[in-house]
């Protein structure tokens, strides 16, 4: 990953080839004492796994996606929890075909380079999670 730009709180990554989206962010804002922040992005991928979470039964659905494909969307928030710094990112990805796929982010290696912007806030949006429940929310 490369700093590309810096400037009044906002940043421009590059994430290179063979790097994981998500470890990259995470690593990036950790080193910079980030605890809230949101990026979005666009790229390519070779290697990616969406899901989605059945609410009614708290479990996600995986899918594996191999093969190049363009990220056509990638968002997501910059938060805490127990101390260490969590990423939460959705995206859309297309195939050859132009076919698009989305969900949630669980890993995302790019395939040939990714380009985020960081867009940081002061202070720290801490996540918890209620009694009994897997999701997080954000106080």
């Amino acid at each position: 990953m490369k700093l590309i730009k810096d400037h009044n709180s906002q940043y421009v990554l590059r994430i290179d080839k063979g790097e994981d989206v998500l470890e990259q962010i995470k690593s990036f804002c950790t080193e910079k004492k980030i605890g809230a922040a949101f990026f979005y992005g666009i790229g390519a991928t070779d290697n990616c796994s969406l899901c989605c979470y059945e609410i009614e039964k708290g479990i996600y659905h995986d899918q594996e996606l191999k093969g190049h494909r363009e990220i056509v969307n990638l968002i997501g928030n910059v938060t805490k929890k127990d101390g260490e710094v969590m990423i939460h990112a959705h995206a859309g990805v297309a195939d050859q075909t132009l076919q698009v796929i989305g969900g949630h982010v669980k890993k995302m290696q790019v395939s040939w380079t990714c380009e985020v912007f960081l867009q940081v806030f002061p202070g720290e949006i801490k996540k918890i999670t209620p009694p009994g429940k897997e999701a997080s929310l954000m106080e």
